[in-house]
């Protein structure tokens, strides 16, 4: 399982949801993507042990990482899962 960033607690990690939730209530025109970009990357440990360890349900995941469903994080899963397999 990946680990956190040697910076980052559990406080540093609310604070990243806390923006990442603000942001996804900007117009994508408006973001900062590259801070969220960033943001996603550095708790990407935390909703994998949500996932796994704990049994999270998507939907749950979801409200708390609203940008999960934007368009730029969907086509980075595409490159980690390969969908071919369902057709």
């Amino acid at each position: 399982m990946p680990c956190r960033r040697e910076a980052d607690d559990d406080e540093t990690i609310k604070r990243y949801i806390s923006f990442m939730q603000e942001q996804s209530k900007v117009p994508k025109k408006d973001r900062q993507d590259e801070k969220v970009k960033e943001m996603m990357n550095w708790t990407y440990s935390d909703r994998r042990e949500d996932i796994i360890t704990n049994g999270t349900p998507v939907v749950e995941l979801i409200g708390t990482y609203p940008l999960l469903l934007d368009e730029d994080e969907v086509k980075q899963l595409s490159v980690y899962v390969p969908f071919n397999h369902l057709k």
